[in-house]
């Protein structure tokens, strides 16, 4: 039985410590837990707790297998911005993965395609996902899949939007700078994680939160495809819960 399960915080602090709690237990009671992570401003307060919990001897990623969830294709001359980066800079690199454990696409690679078959094995490998973190997009996207995408869709080429490249520019300071291309673990692979955590956060995201919530599972709108997962959470700010 799909055992989806809404949880509603006061504010994105106490949001962030308590997903930080959940991967805490995961990772806690199984070392070698493979786990998804996503960039984004939604994490980030995530992977700011983390790093608190690791420096305080509490959690040790040593054994963990993490896979970046998605990553950009540069365009041809273009050196950044490159997705993995950001998430070296804000947590691995301040914790204790090993090299040999981290899965991440190669934003320059010469052929998308063989990358994201790379992944895929790789992930079907370890068994596929314990845990899969992901942001709500503007649009309902999960990760790079965008609305369209069908439910059994796996790790691909996507074409980005126009709505989400005009929303990641805002990291960028120039839509011109945001590569038209991207690759992303699958809906697929999502659904098949052991646990799937969502989340919801910001008062731009208040409309497409309320349109998820009303929402059957359909391709046209990702998230909603969380109706129909197993262990699913959506941790969602009160704000954005509130008419």
């Amino acid at each position: 039985m799909v055992d989806m399960q809404l949880h509603v915080f006061e504010d994105y602090n106490t949001l962030s410590d308590a997903c930080a709690d959940h991967i805490c237990q995961v990772v806690n009671n199984k070392p070698d837990s493979v786990l998804i992570l996503p960039t984004g401003n939604s994490p980030l307060g995530t992977y700011e707790r983390l790093v608190e919990i690791y420096q305080v001897g509490m959690i040790s990623f040593h054994d963990t297998i993490l896979f970046e969830l998605d990553e950009y294709i540069l365009q041809p001359g273009q050196s950044e911005p490159i997705l993995f980066d950001w998430l070296v800079d804000v947590f691995i690199s301040k914790v204790d993965f090993k090299p040999e454990n981290i899965h991440a696409f190669q934003a320059n690679c010469t052929d998308p395609n063989l990358e994201c078959e790379r992944m895929r094995k790789a992930l079907t490998k370890h068994g596929g996902a314990d845990l899969a973190l992901l942001g709500l997009g503007p649009n309902g996207h999960l990760a790079m899949n965008e609305p369209g995408s069908a439910f059994s869709a796996t790790t691909r080429v996507v074409d980005l939007t126009p709505e989400t490249i005009l929303s990641n520019s805002a990291y960028w300071g120039n839509e011109d700078l945001v590569p038209r291309q991207g690759m992303t673990i699958g809906m697929a692979e999502i659904q098949c994680a052991d646990a799937v955590y969502l989340l919801a956060c910001g008062e731009k995201k208040k409309d497409i939160f309320q349109k998820l919530m009303q929402s059957p599972p359909d391709p046209n709108l990702p998230a909603s495809v969380m109706h129909q997962i197993d262990n699913a959470h959506i941790l969602v700010e009160q704000s954005l819960v509130e008419d």
